[in-house]
């Protein structure tokens, strides 16, 4: 019998199809049945030649499902950090504008991430130097147009929280170069 469970888990994890569940160990919490939804999900190999994002001595690696929801796991706090900066600024730009514009039913809403597991993610994972685990993940809120998005990096202009980049640095379990285009 559990020779047949573990077939059987092998080959729901080899499908890599629509919000297969995984049990993940992560900084001692098990994660229960972390849906990942891997069709929203493009692992770009590494190109040393066209390296914008990472140092030179930089080596290409391959990701884990564990890796994924470490990931999302980080995505998740460093987002809620940012909404609720926007949040701030959102009830200040409000205040301001209400008494230039003399509107006191003025409200600027802010531009909010709003569910970011929902985002379509580009990874690209690598080695650094120091030999930790690096990635660079790109997130959009729709392919739109992007038919490529699971072969080619997409890179917008605006568009606001609808795109959001950022590197994480796996090793380590910390976030950095966290960037939300701007409004048009």
């Amino acid at each position: 019998m559990k020779i047949i469970a573990t077939v059987f888990s092998f080959f729901v994890l080899s499908i890599g199809g629509y919000g297969h569940k995984t049990d993940i160990k992560l900084n001692g919490v098990i994660h229960l049945s972390k849906l990942l939804d891997t069709s929203r999900y493009a692992i770009l190999e590494f190109d040393k030649a066209n390296n914008y994002y990472f140092d030179k001595d930089a080596k290409p690696t391959t990701l884990s499902n564990e890796d994924i929801v470490k990931i999302e796991d980080l995505i998740e706090k460093r987002v809620s950090e940012y909404n609720r900066i926007e949040k701030d600024s959102a009830i200040s730009i409000t205040k301001r504008l209400r008494k230039k514009k003399h509107d006191p039913n003025f409200t600027w809403k802010g531009d909010f991430i709003k569910t970011p597991s929902k985002y379509y993610k580009q990874l690209m994972p690598i080695i650094n130097s120091k030999g930790e685990k690096e990635v660079w993940v790109n997130c959009f809120c729709n392919t739109g147009e992007n038919s490529d998005w699971k072969k080619s990096i997409v890179l917008m202009e605006d568009g606001g929280s609808c795109y959001f980049k950022l590197k994480i640095n796996l090793t380590k379990g910390i976030v950095y170069n966290f960037m939300v285009n701007g409004i048009a």
